[in-house]
């Protein structure tokens, strides 16, 4: 008998295992209640792991689940802001088009009349007087220029080489009936 167990048979002398050795003690009820509670306590941490596992797990789930949620949120705000954004911009659109026909039917006409009047106005009482006194001057310029003697000799020159220019022709054409012509001496041909 094993003084530890207050009266209690041993289990390995029940199981025939013998009263000594390693598996008598391993059955002995102390040993056998130790071992038992150690099981216990093992499958025990073992629920409260799997227990913190899962608990942990649902947590990150759940934040997960928010933090898509979330972003779900944020693009149907986006969203739901482009839209608005594109029916304001297509309002101010309307507006514009509106205000422009309108101006084009109501006052832009009168200020475009008005714009005409005053340009006429100004082509005739600003650059018209101007534009006649240039006129003016140049002729004055011209009727100076030709009646200088210098302007006299140019036109005489340049009258010379036309009536050249003229006879050449002929000159050449009657060659040949009447012999070579002399030259002509076109200078005698005008008197100074």
């Amino acid at each position: 008998m094993n003084p530890y167990s207050s009266g209690f048979p041993d289990l390995g002398s029940i199981a025939g295992l013998g009263g000594a050795g390693a598996a008598a003690s391993f059955l002995n009820p102390w040993t056998l209640g130790l071992g038992a509670a150690n099981i216990g306590a093992s499958l025990f941490g073992g629920i409260s792991s799997a227990n913190a596992t899962r608990d942990a797990a649902n947590k990150i789930s759940k934040s997960q689940l928010q933090a898509a949620r979330l972003q779900t949120a944020a693009a149907d705000r986006a969203t739901q802001m482009q839209a608005m954004l594109g029916r304001e911009a297509m309002k101010g659109n309307m507006a514009m088009d509106i205000g422009s026909r309108v101006a084009a039917g109501t006052w832009m006409p009168d200020l475009d009349l008005g714009r005409q009047f005053e340009a006429q106005k100004f082509q005739r009482d600003v650059l018209a007087p101007k534009d006649i006194a240039n006129r003016m001057f140049e002729e004055r310029a011209m009727l100076g220029l030709k009646g200088s003697k210098a302007f006299q000799n140019v036109e005489d020159r340049a009258s010379q080489r036309r009536i050249k220019e003229q006879l050449a022709p002929f000159a050449g054409k009657y060659a040949m009936l009447f012999g070579g012509i002399q030259p002509i001496d076109t200078s005698r041909l005008f008197a100074n």
